[in-house]
């Protein structure tokens, strides 16, 4: 069994034995379909099904397939992603020094973002303190931001940093990124917008 795209866009089996030499018409969810007979993944009655073009019904469900478009590949920004952890920025008053740092992220997740960043290649690293989580870059990042490539690195930053993946079994359903945008950290709201 062979599964393949017709020209709908829909999920068909091949299967030549089942040409009939006629051309079927039917409307799937406002859309019109024609072709010969052939057998397609279909929903009906909470149920996949392999059912004929020529049995199909107007209450049934269709396997479609959007065509995309390719995303382009480009190397990690650096600095925008160093600039995703140094969003919330505070003073040393002892030191005499500012000091980055990651509100409401837990001490335990240190040694595996640190694990992550290591294998990025990357030069920051996050290291426990009485003050929290702090990030430490050697240098002070700072990036326009203007660039689809900054962009996607900044973003990519705040998920390693902040995020949480919601998974289920092998498959990943959601990121979703956790930034504390209330009181004191308001400013940060601005920036990101």
């Amino acid at each position: 069994m062979k599964i393949f795209l017709n020209p709908h866009g829909l999920l068909a089996i091949e299967d030549s034995s089942l040409d009939t030499g006629k051309v079927y018409h039917h409307h799937v969810q406002g859309y019109p379909i024609s072709g010969k007979n052939e057998q397609l993944l279909v929903y009906h009655k909470k149920e996949l099904k392999i059912m004929e073009l020529k049995n199909l019904g107007s209450t049934m469900g269709v396997l479609y397939v959007q065509p995309g478009r390719e995303l382009p590949s480009f190397a990690l920004d650096q600095g925008a992603f160093a600039e995703a952890g140094q969003l919330f920025e505070a003073w040393d008053e002892e030191l005499g020094q500012r000091y980055f740092f990651l509100p409401y992220v837990p001490s335990k997740e240190i040694e595996h973002k640190n694990q992550i960043l290591n294998q990025l290649g990357l030069e920051c690293k996050l290291v426990p303190s009485p003050k929290g989580v702090l990030f430490q870059n050697p240098e002070q990042e700072e990036s326009s931001l203007d660039t689809l490539e900054t962009k996607i690195s900044f973003l990519f930053g705040l998920v390693i940093l902040f995020g949480k993946l919601e998974t289920k079994g092998e498959q990943l359903n959601a990121i979703k990124i956790h930034l504390p945008l209330f009181g004191q950290y308001l400013q940060v709201a601005e920036r990101i917008t």
